[in-house]
């Protein structure tokens, strides 16, 4: 890099500055208002990242890096480490295909009756049933499992009778997307990346053809061959801690699959969700809301607790692997109580089960593959598809309103209105708080036992 070019660099946050602000007078000058509010709010913006960036680069650890050797702990407990490509992407390739499968251990898809009446992606007769409150459950079913499908009944007569859009119908909707997009996104096994999209943001005919092909895909439930490979990148959660247990494996979905599942889930589902007040309060996730508020949310119950002498516990509960660890029928009929279509949801879903991983470390991509096929297929929603976020979304929904119908939960007086507020936990993606307090007296044995309890009810 030149010194001209080194000097630029250094110089441009103020450069930068400087355009801004004489483009802010100039506007002013000439009283053009929406300019003026524009030019502010990027002012604002852009100040305000610089700052947390420094906040950042001072306060936040140090970052994992690509994993260029792991170790396995056998059952013996004795650990062995590989730092070769050959043994870093068979162990790796290994524990990630045995972690996508962890879901296969759901009633659901364990009980051969409810097996045959849902499958793998419950787009079934049976489904609809549960919905609509008419299917006949058999009388030796899984308690919770049985919980959590009324749910879906209940939250599916709140939400409105129109179902999500699945149709792209206008170029116009791919263009403003595509042409905002970050290039620098990376996705895509085939090699079709932001950029291609980005570039045929700009062009009509383009933008027209790529709206189709998504919308027909959406409406018919087929899926694009090519969305049936990916790449999933290994990365360490803590800096030098190599355990693959303790890897984060990331999934890069094809850039206009995944535009898809925004568009039809994050936006369209969810718009619909937030205008029929169905998500609940516990859930911190969600948009408007950040990480930090549920923290402020546990500290104040905690003072609310202590302020009132009222018995009280709060349960932090970690949902590991949350993301991989999701059984496919349970989140097909939340998805579906939420009004997404069923053709666009089964659609989702068997591109996971069936989809082919490609490992990215250190050393590269491998030419070798792992995941699922028909008759074996992945679960889990996978941490790095725009679909992931708003499904845990809806399948939470259904867990916190099960906790509910259960009785469990704390019940607050606000103490300005004295409006009751039921919370039964503090949610964000799969750090939970479950709250526990109660107004009769008991000992501290009688206590510990009914935390316990409703703790061991909130696992199931």
């Amino acid at each position: 890099m030149s010194g001209e070019v080194k000097g630029a660099r250094k110089e441009a946050p103020q450069d930068r500055e400087r355009h801004l602000q004489s483009c802010y007078v100039v506007a002013r000058d000439k009283k053009r208002e929406k300019a003026v509010r524009i030019i502010q709010k990027m002012m604002r913006k852009e100040s305000n990242q610089l700052q947390w960036r420094r906040i950042r680069n001072t306060i936040h650890p140090q970052r994992g890096s690509a994993v260029a050797s792991l170790t396995v702990k056998s059952e013996a407990g004795e650990e062995t480490e590989y730092a070769t490509r050959e043994g870093v992407e068979h162990q790796a390739s290994r524990a990630i295909a045995d972690r996508y499968k962890k879901a296969r251990t759901a009633q659901i898809l364990q009980d051969e009756r409810l097996f045959k009446d849902f499958g793998y992606t419950a787009n079934t007769p049976a489904a609809r049933q549960v919905l609509d409150g008419t299917y006949s459950y058999p009388v030796e079913m899984e308690f919770y499992t049985k919980l959590l499908l009324q749910e879906a009944h209940l939250l599916y007569l709140k939400m409105s009778k129109q179902e999500v859009e699945n149709i792209i119908s206008i170029t116009k909707e791919f263009q403003q997307y595509w042409r905002r997009a970050n290039e620098n996104i990376q996705s895509s096994a085939s090699g079709i990346h932001f950029g291609h999209l980005k570039a045929a943001g700009f062009d009509k005919f383009l933008s027209s053809i790529y709206a189709t092909k998504l919308s027909l895909a959406s409406t018919s439930g087929i899926p694009l061959k090519r969305w049936e490979t990916g790449l999933t990148i290994l990365l360490e959660k803590s800096p030098g801690n190599i355990s693959i247990d303790k890897m984060r494996a990331i999934c890069l979905f094809e850039a206009d699959f995944n535009y898809l599942n925004k568009y039809i889930f994050a936006k369209q589902m969810m718009d619909k969700a937030f205008e029929a007040d169905v998500v609940p309060s516990e859930q911190f996730a969600k948009r408007g809301s950040q990480a930090n508020q549920g923290v402020t949310a546990s500290v104040l119950y905690c003072d609310i607790s202590r302020t009132q002498h009222r018995t009280a516990a709060l349960v932090s509960a970690d949902l590991a692997d949350c993301y991989d660890s999701v059984a496919h029928p349970i989140v097909s009929i939340a998805l579906q109580s939420f009004k997404v279509r069923v053709e666009m949801v089964a659609m989702m879903l068997t591109v996971i089960q069936k989809m082919s991983w490609h490992l990215r470390t250190t050393f590269g991509q491998s030419k070798t593959s792992f995941g699922g096929s028909t008759d074996d297929p992945s679960m889990g929603i996978g941490q790095g598809s725009t679909a992931a976020p708003p499904a845990f979304t809806s399948q939470s929904t259904l867990m916190m309103n099960a906790y509910k119908t259960l009785g469990h939960g704390a019940e607050i007086n606000s103490a300005w209105t004295g409006d009751m507020m039921k919370l039964v936990a503090l949610l964000y993606v799969d750090d939970s708080d479950l709250l526990h307090m109660f107004k009769v007296e008991m000992t501290d044995d009688e206590f510990l036992g009914r935390v316990q309890e409703a703790t061991t009810t909130g696992e199931e």
